[in-house]
């Protein structure tokens, strides 16, 4: 799919205007720039998604977790990368999320007060704009493929996959809302296939609904995404599971 037809199909959905073509370029070359295809994208997230952070270094990050070390480390690993802030507990996380600005919650399972469990399903009754990452030691189990997060990592987790997956969610609220579902199937998908046998997973009716629905999506955004490929190769390079 080119620039030009990305650009009319986002005019057409969202009534806004891409990035105009430079004089300087052939009009060709400009609309089918990767540059250009950028600026479209940011172009549309920004008129419908005021609050998308343009670059990684302005994305707020909030790391929950009742132990203090473990929220002060991973919090230590991503301060030079964006802006970091740490709650000590669900409580005191729903709190900070009531005033907004969070982009990105890495969310703990296990805590004392309030569990991690908990507090997604209050973010999402609550419509808190947010994307939730579960950083956690508890196993994925089929307990997951009903629960409403954006991407699961086992601890430990090292800081290549761990900036991966915040990336990779930041990206995905600058694009189509069928995006950042597939990223969610996908996540469930990989972490059963990780610790389930394939007979286990043959013989459960909800993974087989996951599976044709991730086909779905995958066939839907080949068309819609020309980068859908690279976005999609870059999120299954993610460790999940347990190591």
């Amino acid at each position: 799919m080119s620039n030009l037809a990305v650009t009319q199909s986002l005019k057409f959905r969202y009534g806004v205007a891409g990035p105009a073509t430079p004089a300087s370029e052939p009009p060709e070359t400009a609309r089918d720039s990767p540059g250009c295809l950028q600026q479209i994208i940011i172009c549309v997230a920004q008129a419908v998604y005021p609050t998308v952070p343009e670059s990684t270094a302005d994305a707020t990050v909030l790391v929950v977790d009742d132990e203090v070390e473990v929220a002060d480390v991973y919090a230590l690993r991503l301060r030079n990368r964006y802006e970091t802030e740490t709650a000590y507990g669900g409580g005191e996380a729903l709190d900070r999320l009531d005033d907004g600005g969070v982009d990105v919650v890495l969310l703990d399972r296990r805590m004392p007060d309030i569990g991690g469990d908990e507090v997604l399903e209050e973010i999402r009754e609550r419509d808190i704009s947010t994307r939730v990452i579960m950083i956690t030691a508890v196993d994925p189990d089929f307990d997951i493929i009903d629960m409403p997060f954006d991407d699961y990592l086992c601890k430990p987790v090292e800081k290549d996959d761990l900036v991966a997956a915040i990336d990779q969610q930041l990206a995905a609220r600058r694009y189509d809302d069928r995006l950042a579902e597939y990223l969610e199937v996908t996540s469930k998908l990989a972490l059963l296939k990780g610790e389930k046998t394939a007979q286990t997973l043959q013989d459960n009716d909800d993974v087989d609904s996951l599976e044709r629905r991730a086909d779905e999506l995958q066939s839907e955004m080949d068309d819609a995404l020309s980068d859908f490929e690279d976005i999609d190769t870059a999120f299954r390079d993610i460790t999940r599971g347990p190591s």
